[in-house]
């Protein structure tokens, strides 16, 4: 018996992970705002910002990746 993949189930995941990559990129615009008020409108506030969440981004990057490995695997 093979298993099918849920499609619905694929679908609202990968809603799930889109709204909350959007949160994250309005939350990142609003710190990097806040910091160009401590460091200036400079490269300093733009790298601090990035330093903070790029590698919070990594887990959700690595799971939407086996998540779609997965998924296409069946």
């Amino acid at each position: 018996m093979t298993r099918e993949p849920n499609v619905y189930h694929f679908l609202s995941v990968s809603v799930l992970f889109f709204l909350s990559g959007w949160a994250a990129l309005v939350y990142e615009v609003l710190w990097m705002k806040e910091l160009s008020l401590l460091f200036g409108n400079s490269s300093q506030a733009a790298a601090a910002t990035l330093a903070a969440f790029l590698p919070a981004s990594l887990p959700e990057t690595l799971f939407g990746g086996v998540a779609h490995q997965n998924y296409h695997a069946h």
